[in-house]
C-alpha cells in the first residue's frame, strides 16, 4: 500500500511551484479590498442584461449542444464564423488553424506545451503576466526578463540578451 504520494508523483509535478495566481485569488473576497490585479474587472462593468438575453436565446434554440461536451478545438459554428471574418479582412486561414480556448491561461498553457522543452529560454517582459510565467515555468522554461517602458521591451537589452543566447547556443552546438 502506498502511504506517501511523494514516491509516485512525476518529476514534473514535484518541480511545480504553487500558483501565485491561485494564492492571490484567496484574497479577492476580502471586504474593503480594491484589487488592481489584471483580469478582474469591476463586476459593475459586466453586461449582465445582455448576457441574460443571449443565454435565454441559446437555451431556447441550442440547449442540447450548448450544455453538452463539445469538440476540443471549440464550437464549429464559432470557428467557422471567425475564419470567415478573418478571410473578409484579408487574412488567409482555414478552420484547421483555428482553436477556441476558454481564456488566455489555457492558450498560454497550450503554447508552452507545444513550444517549450525543459531548460529552454523564454524572453518575457518586466513586468510580465503572472499566468504566462506560471505556464512557462510548469514546462521547465528558464525565463529572461526584459524591462519594459511605454513602448515595450527595451530593444538594446533585448538585443544583448539574444546575443548572449546565440553565443550559448554556439558553444553548445545548439540552434535557437
Amino acid at each position: 500500500m502506498i502511504t506517501d504520494l511523494q514516491d509516485v508523483l512525476s518529476a514534473n509535478i514535484k518541480g511545480m511551484k504553487r500558483s501565485a495566481i491561485r494564492e492571490l485569488l484567496k484574497y479577492l473576497g476580502t471586504p474593503g479590498l480594491i484589487s488592481f490585479s489584471g483580469g478582474f474587472p469591476s463586476p459593475l462593468t459586466f453586461p449582465v442584461e445582455d448576457l441574460k438575453t443571449i443565454m435565454v436565446e441559446v437555451m431556447e434554440t441550442e440547449a442540447a449542444s450548448a450544455l453538452q461536451y463539445g469538440a476540443t478545438e471549440g464550437d464549429m459554428l464559432l470557428r467557422t464564423l471567425l475564419v470567415e471574418r478573418y478571410k473578409s479582412q484579408g487574412i488567409e486561414m482555414s478552420i484547421d488553424n483555428m482553436i477556441i480556448t476558454t481564456a488566455s491561461q489555457q492558450a498560454l498553457d497550450l503554447i508552452a506545451k507545444m513550444f517549450i522543452d525543459r531548460g529552454d529560454y523564454v524572453i518575457v517582459g518586466l513586468p510580465s503576466y503572472l499566468g504566462g510565467l506560471s505556464a512557462f515555468n510548469s514546462y521547465g522554461a528558464k525565463m529572461i526578463g526584459i524591462p519594459m517602458d511605454d513602448e515595450g521591451e527595451d530593444p538594446a537589452i533585448m538585443e544583448a540578451e539574444l546575443k548572449k543566447l546565440k553565443e550559448m547556443a554556439k558553444s553548445r552546438s545548439l540552434s535557437i
